[in-house]
């Protein structure tokens, strides 16, 4: 299978969430551990989603993922077949109560009025590309999803003795090109360099 890797542990004590196009390229590990290094110098076409809640960090879920076990006249179990498709999410809590995250919180809205942001009549999700950057100390580790839909998961969390939270729920889509429906990019991942 594989050796011990101690470099291969990760604890991810800081981190970030970034948007960016549909589908757009793959980033480079070169850009994830740039930025890494102080959340300044941006990762070409990608946007920080901002402050996010560091007690809940992005933790993929799954609905759906039925299975049934299907038999012939002769055996029991044959094979197993899935009855219901999973599709992949995560939960995201940003901190900032600011135009971009209430724009993609809310499903759209205008902020043409000075200190006033207005709900779409009609909300729709936001379709993008995001990218979770997970680091331990100097060492960095992202995901990549090129194809993922955006809405409130939720009501807004309040709190007296913590910041307040807007839950987004990112879904996971199928690439309409190429590329593949999620990417770890890191120093332990693909062919040595």
């Amino acid at each position: 299978m594989g050796t011990i890797n101690d470099l291969a542990l990760l604890i991810p004590g800081r981190g970030n969430v970034l948007i960016g196009a549909a589908e757009a390229a793959v980033p480079s590990f070169a850009s994830i551990v740039a930025y890494g290094a102080n959340f300044a110098t941006a990762i070409p076409g990608f946007a920080t989603l901002g402050h996010t809640d560091p007690e809940d960090l992005p933790e993929w879920g799954s609905d759906g993922g039925d299975t049934e076990v299907r038999r012939t006249w002769e055996r029991l179990a044959v094979r197993e077949v899935t009855t219901d498709p999973p599709v992949n999410y995560f939960v995201v809590k940003p901190l900032q109560f600011d135009n971009d995250t209430m724009k993609l919180y809310e499903g759209g809205g205008t902020y043409s009025t000075p200190n006033v942001f207005a709900s779409p009549s009609s909300p729709a999700p936001t379709v993008a590309s995001a990218i979770i950057v997970y680091l331990d100390g100097a060492a960095v580790v992202a995901e990549y999803v090129p194809r993922v839909s955006i809405r409130k998961e939720g009501s807004p969390e309040h709190s007296v003795d913590d910041w307040s939270k807007l839950p987004l729920r990112f879904t996971q889509l199928s690439p309409t090109t190429a590329l593949k429906p999620h990417y770890w990019i890191g120093e332990n991942f693909g062919t040595p360099a």
